[in-house]
Formats: C-alpha cells, structure tokens, sequence
C-alpha cells in the first residue's frame, strides 16, 4: 500500500539523488541534525524549502539558521551526534562529573555552557602540552 506524499515533501531517496549524494549519506546528515527531516512511519519526508537551503547554502544553513537562537543545552544523543562521539562516551562523562548535566523529567540535559567550559577546558590541554612539548 503506497502512501500519498503531502505537498511540498520529498521522501529521502528522491532528495539523496536530487543532492547527487547515495541513500546512506542523506540519511547520516539527518541523524547528525545537518538536515531536516519528518519521521511518518518507517519513511523520512524532507521539506522541500529545506532541500533548497541546503543546495543554496550547504550544510552550515542549519547553523545559520539557529544562530539566532542560541541552544541552552543538549540531549545525550544530540551532544554525541554533534561531537562526534558515542551516546555512551557522554554518559560516561557526565556520570564521573566531567560534564555538568540535569534532569528534566526522564531526559538528561547537557547545559551549552558546560560543553563551551569543557571545549575551552580541552583546548588549554593542547595549548599546555605544545608549550611543554616545544622545550625539548
């Protein structure tokens, strides 16, 4: 039984091809938060003004986009995604305190600025460990 696309949607493979980028990638990109997608069952549907910002601006549209609302924090699996890192690997920080976090009914919250804090944190790391390493 095939489903009516609502207007102005695209599923995800006709998107991937408009894009000349394979399935896999397209579907990457919207995990990671880089594109916009509606879940309706097991498809993904794309807005087509999405797909425009994305050819006309590439993947930086979103970060553009959001600037003018700065996030206040992040959920376990949105930090992951955006670090590049397991879900696990943040939980594992959090729960040794090397991450501040909250709960919010049965979510954990990252505040964004205990993740600034922690980047800083890591960069003096590298800064330190260059100086250190420029002596010998």
């Amino acid at each position: 039984m095939s489903r009516e696309i609502p207007a102005g949607l695209l599923k995800l493979e006709e998107a991937a091809k408009i894009m000349g980028v394979d399935y896999t990638t397209f579907k990457n990109g919207i995990k990671a938060g880089v594109i916009p997608a509606i879940p309706l069952g097991r498809m993904h549907l794309i807005p087509e003004h999405a797909l425009q910002m994305l050819m006309k601006y590439g993947p930086d549209w979103v970060k553009v986009a959001q600037a003018e609302k700065p996030r206040l924090g992040y959920s376990v699996t949105e930090l992951a995604a955006a670090l590049g890192v397991s879900p696990a690997l943040v939980r594992e920080s959090i729960y040794r305190h090397e991450l501040a976090s909250f709960k919010l009914g049965d979510r954990v919250i990252i505040p964004a600025e205990a993740i600034d804090k922690k980047i800083k944190a890591g960069l003096e790391e590298v800064e330190q460990f260059k100086r250190s390493a420029s002596h010998f």
